[in-house]
């Protein structure tokens, strides 16, 4: 992920493709178990809650990035209770401000 976020003509959207494409046959089951999934995704809004609680502000945007994309992931591929992803939900994690992380 941090390879291709870095880089100026990287999209954020871009980025979190390629990230799940490389891990996704390692850790196929758990992409593809919505109650493992949703262990990760509980577990970085834990990581991310303490960075803001330590004044952690750009890693509680990547976390929070990353905590949207997986709720995301959830709701279109496993529970199928959505059709799309929401990727401007996502990018605003991306840029967001305290007020909106909190």
């Amino acid at each position: 992920f941090y390879e291709y976020a870095d880089r100026d003509n990287v999209t954020i959207v871009f980025a979190l493709k390629t990230a799940k494409n490389v891990t996704e046959a390692e850790f196929a089951e758990v992409w593809n178990d919505p109650a493992k999934l949703e262990i990760v995704l509980s577990v970085f809004l834990g990581i991310g809650t303490q960075a803001v609680l330590d004044g952690k502000d750009n890693a509680a945007r990547e976390i929070a990035t990353f905590a949207r994309y997986f709720e995301q992931c959830i709701a279109v591929e496993l529970k199928e209770s959505q059709a799309f992803i929401a990727w401007p939900k996502i990018e605003e994690a991306y840029g967001a401000d305290l007020h909106t992380l909190v």
